[in-house]
């Protein structure tokens, strides 16, 4: 009878929720988003069943975004730690004349936040620059921690996976990879 009670409670507080304004404008705001069209949708993950990542489905997927790029390929990722396959990646890319441009935190961005990763990134700048790939480092007051890669302004990955050995062996990684040229653009 008291549990019964109490969701009374929070289901007549959740119906007073709608009713004020920051909601509401919340709302207004959510409907006038741009929506994007998503085709060929495929779910990219991990074997949950493993403990580790002992075949890395995640980086062996977006590995082939970047082979099959045909122009350019956009990489965002929080913690950029390449590993051998990844810079092999972007040397094919090069050579075949298609742009890989990775946008990542800058240094004075990481303060205090993930440290060993971002000296980890660091050592490998000139291991990427050999392979032809272009860095950004987002500098601002907040971290970036967006997991995208786009290809030929068409083709969009957006998920869990960070361009480091946590999310190559460790992490179960998830996300979509799609065809969305608007999303993408």
């Amino acid at each position: 009878e008291r549990k019964a009670a109490r969701n009374r409670t929070h289901t007549d507080d959740g119906a007073r929720v709608p009713a004020r304004g920051r909601s509401e404008a919340f709302r207004a705001r959510w409907r006038e988003e741009p929506s994007a069209r998503l085709d060929r949708v495929e779910f990219v993950h991990e074997d949950p069943r493993t403990l580790k990542n002992t075949v890395a489905r995640t980086q062996r997927r977006l590995l082939r975004v970047i082979d099959e790029a045909g122009s350019e390929v956009e990489i965002h990722t929080p913690y950029l730690v390449p590993a051998r396959e990844l810079l092999g990646a972007v040397a094919r890319a090069r050579e075949r004349g298609v742009t890989v441009r990775f946008v990542t935190n800058s240094l004075s961005t990481s303060k205090g936040h993930e440290l060993l990763a971002q000296w980890a990134y660091e050592s490998q700048l000139r291991s990427l620059a050999a392979a032809g790939g272009e860095v950004w480092e987002l500098k601002g007051p907040r971290v970036m921690h967006a997991k995208t890669v786009v290809a030929d302004r068409r083709h969009v990955y957006i998920g869990s996976f960070n361009m480091d050995q946590r999310s190559r062996r460790l992490q179960k990684e998830t996300g979509i990879l799609a065809d969305a040229p608007g999303l993408a653009e």
